[in-house]
Formats: structure tokens, sequence, C-alpha cells
């Protein structure tokens, strides 16, 4: 008759000190990233603010306009 291992006696204290383990790391790498994302916020906004502030108050050079040239006849003969 086969016993399954999920008697108390035969449990390991790996698997605890694993899933203590795996919970501090998250924790850390929620935190690593709350801080991360607020200490580059602040430069990223002013960089995306000066950016935009450049392009909307740029000064765009005029296009000189072409001179026209003649009309053609639309009534000119075709070579064929």
């Amino acid at each position: 008759m086969e016993q399954s291992l999920s008697h108390p006696e035969f449990r390991s204290p790996w698997r605890t000190a694993t899933l203590v383990a795996s919970s501090i790391a998250a924790i850390e790498l929620v935190v690593l990233v709350v801080v991360g994302i607020s200490l580059l916020a602040e430069p990223v906004a002013r960089h995306v603010t000066r950016t935009a502030e450049a392009k909307e108050y740029a000064v765009t050079p005029k296009r000189r306009q072409r001179p026209r040239s003649a009309p053609r006849d639309s009534l000119a003969p075709r070579s064929r």
C-alpha cells in the first residue's frame, strides 16, 4: 500500500525557507521598481517638457515660393 509524504514528519524545512525567501525577494523587487520609477520620473518629465516646448516654440523658416512659370497653352497641338 502506498502512502503519501504529506505527513508533517516528512516535510522538509527547506520548503518553508524557500517560500520565505521567495516572498522577501518579491517584496524587494516591488520596492526597487517603485524607487526606480520615482527617481526616473522627474528627469524624464523635465526632458519631455523641454522637448515639447522646443518643438512648440521653434522658429520655422518660411518657405520660399518658386516663381510660377508661364501657363502652358492647353490648345497646343500634340506631336504624334
